[in-house]
């Protein structure tokens, strides 16, 4: 038997990914993705 926790961004801290892209269009462009808010995961695995 396990238990797996995951907290993430636990302080509620705002921020963004960017990077360039050049899938949409034919030259490299900015793109942004906003942060997850706060979460948490568990899981718990049992072998019968």
């Amino acid at each position: 038997m396990g238990v797996d926790v995951q907290l993430r961004n636990v302080t509620g801290r705002e921020y963004v990914y960017a990077w360039y892209d050049s899938f949409f269009q034919d030259v490299a462009q900015p793109m942004f993705s906003p942060s997850a808010g706060r979460t948490a995961f568990v899981s718990l695995q049992v072998a019968l």
